[in-house]
């Protein structure tokens, strides 16, 4: 007898709703944005849903989760959604260096 799959985590669905809210917001955006912070936001909300759900399921989950991609959707939003970017400058525990 096979095991029942268990429930998704809270986090999976979370990203998933994050992404299906930010779509819309992004693809608002003036066209030469669109097409490329747009695209590189989304691009990047898409492969950290990818990344929790491969290691969700994976029994390496800490090395698929170090490689995330969430340090480089932050500094991509940030400057996006603040109109003084200027002032903001991303700390230690938000980028890991690769």
């Amino acid at each position: 007898m096979s095991k029942p799959t268990p429930p998704d985590l809270p986090v999976i669905q979370k990203t998933y709703d994050l992404v299906k809210w930010y779509v819309p917001v992004l693809n608002r955006l003036p066209r030469d944005h669109r097409f490329t912070l747009g695209e590189r936001i989304i691009n990047g909300l898409y492969d950290l849903l990818e990344g929790l759900i491969l290691a969700r399921y994976s029994q390496n989950k800490l090395e698929i989760l170090e490689n995330s991609t969430l340090a480089s959707i932050c500094c991509a939003t940030k400057p996006a959604s603040c109109s003084t970017s200027a002032s903001w400058k991303p700390s230690a525990t938000n980028v890991s260096a690769n």
